[in-house]
This record gives C-alpha cells, sequence and structure tokens, in this order.
C-alpha cells in the first residue's frame, strides 16, 4: 500500500521512471503520506519505503541512494499520565494548613503539581531564575 502511494504520488509530479528523482522529491513524500497514517504506524511507512529503496538500487532502476532522504526513526508516541487526579490533588491542597510555617509549602507543592518540575529543580530555584517581563 505504501508503495503504491508512492509510486503515485511520483506519478503526479510527473515522473514515469526513476532516472530524474531527487532526494528533495523523495523527502517531501514523507508529509503527504503522514496524512493517511497515525504517527504510531509511520514506523511501518518507512520500513516499507527503505525496502522498495534497496530494491530499486538492487535492480538499478535508480542512480541514487535513496534511502538518506528518509528519516531515521519515526516519533514514538508518548502517553502521559497523570500520577493525580483532580479530586486527589484538590484533597492535598486543601489538607495543608497555610496559616502554620508549614503552609509555606503550599506554594512549593502547588509550584510542582502545576509545572511538572521535579524536587530537585524547584530546590534549586532562585530569584533570579524567574523571567520578568
Amino acid at each position: 500500500m505504501v508503495c503504491n502511494r508512492f509510486l503515485e504520488y511520483l506519478n503526479e509530479k510527473g515522473h514515469d521512471d526513476f532516472s530524474n528523482l531527487t532526494l528533495k522529491e523523495v523527502s517531501e513524500f514523507i508529509p503527504f503520506i503522514s496524512a493517511w497514517y497515525q504517527p504510531s504506524s509511520m514506523g511501518v511507512v518507512l520500513t516499507a519505503l527503505r525496502s522498495l529503496f534497496v530494491f530499486l538500487s538492487e535492480q538499478q532502476l535508480t542512480s541514487i541512494n535513496m534511502i538518506p532522504s528518509l528519516p531515521g526513526t519515526s516519533a514514538k508516541k508518548t502517553i502521559v499520565v497523570p500520577a493525580l487526579t483532580i479530586e486527589e490533588e484538590q484533597q492535598l491542597l486543601a489538607a495543608i494548613d497555610r496559616r502554620t510555617q508549614v503552609g509555606r509549602d503550599f506554594a512549593l507543592i502547588l509550584l510542582a503539581l502545576r509545572t511538572g518540575l521535579r524536587s530537585i529543580d524547584i530546590i534549586n530555584l532562585r530569584l533570579d531564575s524567574i523571567d520578568r517581563i
């Protein structure tokens, strides 16, 4: 399927063969085909294209190595799982008595919850770390 789309793409660009194909034209196919595939499936697309390019080279159907026009890897899907639910976050903040000396920790906890900063990054914060507009 990927190879068929690539050949159709080349045909639309006016190529009947691979003789005057450029690396730029090959690399422009990646954004074009990404409309049909999920980011997590782009690894399959890149593998299919690499196989096609190796075949074309082995059969001497192209004079250029088209593999360098492909990205090295596809993007990995990252799933961020919240550590606390909104309700748990509200309970945590409500449990801090802000009238006592421990109440100063409210700001630190809120900073960690809202920004995702690690504790070591919060510890190392200084006033000059803050950009003033």
